[in-house]
């Protein structure tokens, strides 16, 4: 019990960024990735700011646009990003590995691939991917190799 209110606590800094892409107190930077760059050997865990990791991935096959950063974020994440890929919106958080609650909530995905968040007043659980120090949460009916193969 303990633990589930630790990780709900932890994850109310979500609460406002609906999947909707509002992200209240955020700027409104729209960047995309559509160009063919050249593949990087740099490792994800060696990638310290969230820009990196979305060029990262993005040659490793991730296409997106609408790219907004996440404002107001609690302690134990660094900086967060909300973007669309194929139709969908995702959200990427680049967090504090030293945190103990963030421990706790990033065993918890890696547990069960879902994050509990509360959404406008209300528990939503949604599908996450938790890689290094890197939180990706991503829109239902996704395959989990599909997001693994972004961070490889």
């Amino acid at each position: 019990m303990r633990k589930q209110l630790i990780i709900l606590l932890s994850l109310l800094l979500l609460s406002g960024c609906s999947m909707q892409g509002n992200t209240n107190g955020t700027s409104t930077s729209n960047t995309s990735n559509t160009s063919n760059t050249t593949s990087t050997t740099v490792a994800p865990g060696s990638i310290s700011s969230i820009w990196g990791m979305m060029d990262y991935m993005g040659n490793r096959g991730l296409t997106y646009s609408g790219v907004n950063e996440i404002g107001d974020l609690n302690e134990g994440y660094n900086q967060g990003l909300a973007f669309q890929h194929n139709g969908g919106d995702y959200q990427l958080y680049h967090y504090d590995t030293k945190n103990e609650t963030m421990k706790e909530v990033v065993n918890s995905i890696k547990e069960t691939n879902k994050v509990q968040l509360q959404v406008n007043g209300e528990y939503v659980e949604l599908p996450a991917y938790a890689y290094e120090d890197y939180i990706l949460i991503y829109p239902e009916g996704i395959e989990t190799s599909e997001i693994e193969g972004y961070f490889r």
